[in-house]
């Protein structure tokens, strides 16, 4: 859809604006809940496709997952201390956890909900 766009004289910046727009928002949707689980293929997968995207001048942001799950955990972080906040009614407590899957930019742990059904 993007060559075609760009075959009917679309500018370069418009097709960023599109792409941005359509494929950006797909990955964007969600990545704090996913961005955590997903393996190390499937990063290098998306990063193969960012570098495709930027190498047909289809975008003109060189775009890496790694930084995308950053920006939006820590965009993330910092609005759920502000009191308007749905997450800031959930207490956070200092990690006591030896296990790190991925480093974070803070010492806090998610709470964790037993549930006792009987």
């Amino acid at each position: 859809m993007l060559s075609q766009l760009r075959k009917q004289g679309l500018s370069d910046k418009c097709i960023g604006i599109v792409y941005d727009a359509i494929v950006l928002s797909k990955v964007l949707y969600a990545l704090s809940g996913w961005g955590g689980c997903i393996s190390l293929v499937l990063i290098d997968r998306i990063d193969a496709s960012f570098c495709k995207a930027y190498r047909w001048k289809l975008t003109c942001t060189q775009y890496n997952f790694n930084d995308l799950l950053f920006d939006v955990d820590s965009k993330l972080f910092v609005c759920s201390k502000s009191e308007l906040h749905c997450l800031h009614m959930l207490p956070l407590r200092s990690s006591s956890s030896q296990m790190t899957l991925r480093p974070r930019g803070h010492s806090c742990d998610a709470p964790r909900v037993v549930y006792d059904l009987i």
